[in-house]
């Protein structure tokens, strides 16, 4: 299955198992508000029972006019009562009630109207009884009859309470189920995508972290079609593509006509090529790991050390000469010192050196052999004029002699 395959089917297990818990949750929660209005109700009644008491000895005291008034309140609260009754057991939408289903609580709620039935006929007559006769009948209604219908009301109210918590508890046992499935199903589907998602990224970031740190023969197997996978792959043709690529440069360094060094933050060396050691004398294991400076000459390590560390700061240093001390002999380098960038920090600098010893030789003979020409071109210049000179005092001699030989010849 593919990535995306595994993300959809957990989604749809997720969204499911949270619809289920949503029903349900809705359900009971409306089931407990219908139980909730219906045990108010309940306990309503009770309390118009010590009401009907109360109107049942005010009929008997109260004389005159007053009693008829509360003979006409008796009645609404015996039409009200018995509306609530039937309320209780059929269901009144305007009141909030729900119909009850609970066999027992609809036989308590049959029972309770039988005893309505006879506790309202008894109310019925007591209205039309006369005066003297009403204490007589108002200590019956008081001790007998409106007690034992109390306690009828008190045991269908304990039975609601009891029935609503037998919901509750069948509620949580439904929800302690589910939630065990939930969190199995979740466990299943955290196990795939360990096994589908998780391990192979744990392997393709480790072989990342592996190309960070220049190991590019690592390689990668997770198996599947999926997009994993094909990561997988991807990955391990771009590590055989950076170790050809790497090894290519690498061959390439080896082989130039100039020495190549690294240097880390702290001027040691990292790395030096073929013809870094050839040039040097020096083996690889002799010089990595070593300062550089202390192949320096050491008038010129202070000046070398500031460089380097220009490079350190991210400048470039070009057409350095630096005097090394080698193993054979002191030989004269020229350096061309670059940073090294890494996550955009300076990690160390690389140089490029070529040997000029064999130049400055020639340099060096050039200037020995101007300066020689230019005494032998002076020494020339001299006899010139030595000869300019000496050509001029014969001249000079020769008109002498010349004017003699014409003053000694004989006149005529």
């Amino acid at each position: 299955m593919s990535i995306r395959g595994i993300t959809i089917t957990t989604l749809s297990i997720v969204s499911v198992l949270i619809l289920v818990l949503l029903i349900l949750g809705l359900y009971f929660a409306e089931t407990l508000k219908g139980d909730s209005t219906r045990i108010n109700f309940a306990g309503q009644e009770r309390y118009r029972t010590y009401r009907l008491a109360y109107l049942v000895e005010r009929i008997c005291n109260v004389p005159g006019a007053g009693r008829k008034d509360l003979k006409k309140e008796l009645s609404r609260e015996m039409e009200e009562f018995e509306a609530i009754l039937h309320g209780l057991k059929d269901g009144d939408p305007e009141r909030g009630l729900l119909k009850v289903k609970d066999p027992k609580v609809i036989k308590a709620l049959d029972d309770n109207l039988r005893e309505w039935a006879v506790v309202k006929r008894e109310l019925k007559d007591y209205l039309a009884l006369p005066e003297e006769d009403l204490k007589e009948k108002h200590a019956y209604f008081d001790r007998k009859l409106l007690p034992m219908f109390m306690e009828s009301l008190n045991r269908t109210v304990f039975l609601m309470d009891q029935t609503s918590s037998r919901k509750i508890l069948r509620y949580k046992e439904v929800l302690v189920v589910l939630t065990a499935l939930s969190l199995i199903a979740l466990g299943l589907v955290l196990t795939v995508l360990i096994h589908r998602i998780l391990r192979p990224l744990s392997k393709i970031t480790s072989g990342i972290e592996r190309i960070g740190r220049g190991d590019f023969s690592h390689r990668i197997e997770v198996r599947g079609g999926d997009e994993l996978a094909q990561l997988a792959n991807s990955y391990n043709e771009m590590a055989l593509s950076l170790r050809e690529t790497t090894a290519h440069y690498r061959d390439l360094v080896e082989t130039m006509p100039v020495a190549v060094f690294e240097f880390d933050r702290n001027g040691r060396i990292q790395f030096v090529n073929r013809m870094g050691q050839l040039w040097t004398g020096y083996r690889e294991d002799e010089l990595v790991g070593k300062a550089f400076c202390s192949f320096v000459h050491e008038k010129e390590r202070q000046v070398v050390q500031k460089l380097m560390d220009e490079a350190l700061r991210g400048r470039s240093v070009n057409s350095l000469q630096i005097p090394m001390v080698l193993r054979r002999e002191l030989r004269h380098f020229e350096f061309n010192i670059v940073p090294v960038w890494k996550g955009g920090e300076v990690i160390g600098c690389r140089a490029a050196a070529k040997d000029v010893e064999k130049t400055k030789r020639m340099m060096d003979e050039l200037k020995e052999a101007k300066k020689q020409a230019e005494e032998t071109s002076e020494q020339l210049r001299r006899t010139v004029k030595d000869l300019e000179e000496f050509a001029l005092i014969a001249v000079r001699r020769e008109m002498k002699m010349q004017e003699i030989r014409e003053g000694l010849k004989p006149r005529k």
